[in-house]
């Protein structure tokens, strides 16, 4: 089994972060030793860790997604504003990424099975924007045109067990493969 304490430190130290974290500038929270809080960063957590524990676990789980839910709740504009904030940050980053994909294959293909976090949290931060800029759909739907010309149909790419929680359809970068080089 994967070791999921990284995510067990976002989720556990969120309900008591998000709040302070919510209200500041800052859009990389610390937390934990290595670990930085974001809305992205915590939802990729929450469902790595809903795809991989059983028995108790689950409750748990539960219980400090329902504190993050009511934090949400209770500071939804700061919420969306920071998802927004996170959205155009991760784009950037991902944009950059492909880039350097495209124009350097052999040197960066080893790398997408992590790089592609970025884009996972951005379909993750899509239902936490309170609104999204037309510029912003349109240049993600240019870089997923671009990954997809560059790509074809392949199996999922990350641990098997967290497929079920990333479904092909809406998450088709996570089942592709690229051309040899």
């Amino acid at each position: 089994m994967v070791n999921l304490n990284a995510e067990w430190v976002m989720v556990k130290t969120s309900p008591d972060e998000l709040r302070a974290y919510l209200l500041s500038d800052e859009l990389f929270w610390p937390v934990g030793h290595d670990e930085r809080l974001t809305i992205g960063s915590l939802i990729l957590a929450y469902k790595k860790l809903e795809a991989q524990i059983s028995g108790s676990q689950i409750a748990e789980l539960e219980k400090y997604g329902q504190a993050i839910q009511d934090v949400r709740e209770r500071w939804r504009s700061n919420w969306g504003k920071k998802a927004h904030m996170e959205f155009l940050s991760r784009m950037h980053l991902w944009g950059d990424f492909l880039g350097s994909l495209f124009s350097n294959p052999k040197g960066q293909l080893g790398r997408y099975a992590y790089e592609v976090r970025l884009r996972v949290m951005l379909e993750l931060l899509r239902d936490e924007l309170l609104s999204t800029s037309k510029d912003a759909t349109r240049q993600l739907s240019q870089l997923d045109s671009g990954l997809r010309s560059y790509s074809s149909d392949g199996p999922f790419i990350w641990e098997d067990q967290l497929e079920k929680v990333f479904p092909k359809l809406e998450y088709w970068f996570l089942y592709i493969t690229f051309p040899e080089q």
